[in-house]
């Protein structure tokens, strides 16, 4: 900040310290959150003054308003012959002067605050809602643009949660979530965001933060959880996805979309953990697992079913291999028993996306699924074991 705005900054001031009924430990903290931000250096006089009239000018525009209070705060003061604080030269000019504001509405400042605050959080856990989520979202993705910073967004998704409210009641499902918000509030920075998505889904963004550290946090707060006493007496845990901004995504739908498809990812691999999107966008982690397949497709006017196994397993498909020559874009039937102890087979569609002779009438083929429920990636879940959850980064 030049001179000249730490001079007209001292001069504001001088005027809030004069509220005698203001907020001002609200004001002070803020304007404090104003100078430390540097994505507000060119713009903090303008967000300053949208404390008080909640009206964006441009940063050149509102610092020459902000002299011109002044001015008539230093006028109203002579003239009355008492300190007028800050709130009522604002009023006065943008009412009388500039004309801005042609119909105020007095309220008290805390009960303005109050039913500010209630519009923009989540009424059943205190969480920030969707509404509020898009906006910051979005600032976000500006503020990053503009200063060439990355950030990450971690969606989390308790598991298992209708089982919750199937045996324990919806009060008591009520109940886990207020107390799931009121754990990850603890543990959060005072710059990230918590937000309810939607259900028992809830979205943290986390401002400066590339995915490995993110990813850092996460395992921790997945950690932390596990030792919390009323999570580990009934088993509650989450699963979460994260993406980062520009690697992942370069907007928010794209980066909501990433880090959902992680989020399914962590659901197929067991639960109770967190994956981070690829950078590679169209790609899903592959894991080596000899499942038993039965294929079932039409081909030349005849339907053929086919008995087989499957060489590795992803969220997007499996890989077989076949002695029969198969069309591509295929559409097959599918049938999966992970093991012996599965008792019937999981049933899918799918579609023949590629393929490639690797020996004499034998041919490798990868089949995509078309659509995976919640239902089927849970019995699809391969399970890794705990050891693979977490690292200290």
């Amino acid at each position: 900040m030049d001179e000249k705005s730490q001079v007209l900054l001292e001069r504001i001031l001088a005027f809030l310290e004069e509220e005698e009924k203001i907020n001002l430990p609200y004001f002070l903290a803020r304007v404090k959150e104003l100078q430390k931000d540097p994505g507000k250096k060119e713009s903090f006089f303008s967000s300053l003054l949208a404390l008080f009239i909640h009206y964006n000018f441009a940063e050149d525009e509102a610092f020459a308003h902000w002299v011109r209070i002044i001015e008539h705060a230093e006028f109203l003061s002579h003239k009355l012959q008492r300190p007028v604080g800050i709130r009522l030269p604002i009023v006065d000019y943008f009412i009388n002067y500039n004309r801005l504001i042609s119909h105020p509405m007095v309220i008290e400042f805390h009960l303005f605050k109050q039913t500010e605050e209630m519009a923009m959080v989540d009424s059943l856990t205190g969480a920030f809602n969707r509404r509020y989520m898009e906006m910051s979202l979005q600032k976000e993705l500006n503020r990053s643009l503009r200063y060439n910073k990355k950030f990450s967004i971690l969606i989390l998704d308790l598991d298992d949660f209708k089982r919750i409210n199937d045996t324990k009641g919806h009060l008591f499902g009520d109940e886990v979530l207020r107390r799931f918000t009121e754990f990850v509030k603890g543990h959060i920075r005072l710059e990230d965001v918590f937000c309810r998505y939607g259900g028992e889904e809830f979205l943290i963004l986390l401002p400066e933060t590339d995915s490995e550290r993110s990813l850092y946090f996460a395992n921790r707060l997945t950690r932390r959880l596990h030792d919390h006493p009323f999570f580990a007496e009934h088993d509650i845990h989450f699963s979460g996805g994260i993406a980062t901004f520009p690697d992942m995504g370069g907007t928010i739908p794209d980066l909501l979309a990433q880090a959902d498809k992680a989020l399914y990812q962590a659901k197929y691999e067991g639960k109770d953990r967190v994956i981070v999107a690829p950078k590679d966008r169209r790609k899903h982690l592959r894991h080596p697992r000899q499942w038993e397949v039965w294929l079932s497709y039409r081909q030349e006017g005849e339907t053929i079913n086919e008995h087989t196994f499957t060489e590795n397993v992803s969220l997007g498909g499996l890989r077989i291999t076949s002695r029969h020559v198969l069309a591509l874009e295929m559409p097959i039937h599918i049938q999966i028993r992970k093991s012996h102890t599965h008792k019937d087979p999981i049933p899918l569609e799918g579609t023949l996306v590629w393929g490639r002779k690797i020996e004499e009438h034998e041919y490798a083929y990868g089949i995509a699924f078309n659509e995976l429920k919640e239902k089927d990636i849970s019995e699809l879940s391969i399970d890794l074991p705990k050891s693979q959850l977490y690292s200290d980064l």
